[in-house]
């Protein structure tokens, strides 16, 4: 039991540090996809994987998911965290197989499982996607370790059908094998056909998806937030932020600094006015301080020197190989960096492996990187839920829980008309504008009035015009 201690900690703390995601009921996306999820008979579930769609092609974490889940929002956060526990699992064993080294393994999953980005992807089930990727991948490497091809190329499938960026595993597979090959120092004709033989299966598969993805990525492509921007300055200032954010910076930094090489705007500061804030940024500083020293300390020796560079080097090439062109995307968004996170875990771990040993002071310093790990990521937990919205938007999808539920109110009448409050305080934020965004214009109606297929939404921002006979809500209502 006492070897797999920080294991049962870290699923511990997930539970204690990402809580209040099991109070995240429906917004924006979820609503969407609960929409597309309603269909009249079992048999049309087959649709679902049609490629033939103007929205992205992720039918397991979309389309079934919310088919099984319905309206069940605590067994939705419940799959959640059951999928991410089996990535989880998985990841252990996929780095004790790699390095024999179980306190590595999970002073890994530890440092992974914890970190504050989580809140990104535990928080709101719309984006399931990502834990559902990050399971089926690591799933996938560990069947491929133990070469049960077949297995690992099944869960290889799963994540295909959960998310577009599953499609950079293949080239993750011929890099670990190149790898392998130059370590075994069989970098020759005979061993890269055996590479290319245990692959081809996997390209194959990657191949089909690479065309099935074709069809709706040209919508995706098309929106302003999503269009490839070819640009060196674009590219190496995502790169930057999304190192910076996997490192545990706060998610909200880029609004607060123009340019990392500028000071923070004045409003940066009052942040600081909050007690939760300011313990976040204060341990956070003084862990990557700490942290940073204990690596100049340790590459006092020249052994530690290649070792600590190779895993860096590793942990680089993983890192930015699993962001792909989302570096190309005008949009940042601190979800992306869920399969990511894995190799600054790993590097992080790697570095607080050199500190087990008997000798006290070596002992006292993983143990302090440790507490002062999870101190900056509870805050930081709490800290990003504030800044993600999350909690904001649960809470107008709560009230119109309420609001809807008064069917007296509703039931003569096919026209919904939501009104800007007389005293807009915050412009299009808490007006009509702010709910069209989450309610996702008018799919919430499949949820709050099903079976009333004639119903429509207008909202204010869009139209000035009252249909006769509407329903009139105003978005104060909501937005309390």
């Amino acid at each position: 039991m006492k070897k797999y201690s920080l294991l049962i900690l870290a699923v511990s703390f997930v539970f204690v540090f990402f809580r209040h995601a099991f109070s995240i009921i429906f917004f924006k996306d979820d609503y969407f996809y609960y929409h597309i999820s309603r269909i009249s008979k079992i048999s049309e579930l087959v649709n679902f994987f049609s490629p033939i769609r103007v929205y992205s092609y992720k039918p397991l974490a979309s389309e079934v998911f919310y088919f099984f889940i319905n309206k069940n929002i605590f067994l939705g956060h419940l799959i959640v965290f059951i999928t991410y526990g089996i990535g989880l699992y998985f990841l252990y064993k996929v780095i004790v197989l790699l390095t024999k080294n179980t306190f590595l393994a999970q002073t890994t999953v530890f440092l992974y499982g914890i970190s504050s980005v989580h809140v990104f992807q535990l928080y709101w089930l719309a984006t399931y996607q990502e834990v559902l990727v990050f399971a089926a991948l690591t799933t996938s490497f560990f069947l491929y370790l133990k070469n049960k091809y077949t297995l690992s190329m099944l869960a290889y499938i799963c994540a295909l059908l959960s998310k577009e960026t599953a499609i950079l595993y293949i080239v993750f597979l011929f890099l670990y094998g190149f790898a392998k090959l130059v370590q075994q120092r069989s970098f020759d004709v005979p061993g890269l056909k055996l590479l290319f033989r245990s692959l081809v299966i996997y390209i194959v598969i990657s191949f089909i998806f690479l065309l099935t993805y074709q069809y709706s990525l040209k919508f995706v492509t098309s929106l302003e937030n999503y269009k490839m921007d070819f640009n060196l300055r674009r590219v190496l200032n995502n790169s930057m932020w999304y190192l910076l954010w996997g490192w545990g910076f706060p998610s909200m930094l880029p609004d607060y600094m123009p340019s990392i090489f500028s000071k923070p705007i004045l409003k940066f500061w009052s942040l600081f006015a909050s007690p939760i804030f300011k313990m976040y940024m204060y341990s956070f500083l003084l862990y990557f301080v700490s942290f940073i020293s204990s690596v100049i300390f340790l590459l006092r020796s020249r052994k530690n020197q290649r070792s600590i560079s190779r895993v860096l080097c590793i942990s680089i090439i993983g890192f930015f190989l699993f962001l792909g062109p989302i570096l190309l995307f005008p949009h940042k968004w601190m979800v992306r960096i869920t399969i990511p996170l894995i190799f600054i875990s790993f590097f992080q771990g790697y570095i607080f492996s050199f500190f087990r040993s008997d000798k006290k002071y070596l002992k006292g310093i993983l143990t302090f990187l440790i507490i002062l790990y999870t101190v900056c990521n509870y805050f930081g937990v709490r800290v990003n839920e504030n800044s993600s919205t999350y909690m904001f938007e649960s809470s107008i999808s709560n009230n119109a829980s309420i609001i809807f539920n008064n069917k007296e109110r509703f039931n003569n009448c096919n026209t919904l008309y939501v009104k800007d409050p007389k005293n807009m305080k915050m412009g299009s934020w808490d007006g009509s504008e702010k709910l069209a965004l989450t309610f996702f214009g008018d799919s919430f109606l499949s949820y709050y009035f099903p079976g009333r297929k004639n119903m429509t939404v207008l909202y204010e921002y869009k139209t000035k015009t009252i249909p006769k006979g509407s329903c009139i809500v105003d978005a104060a209502e909501f937005i309390k």
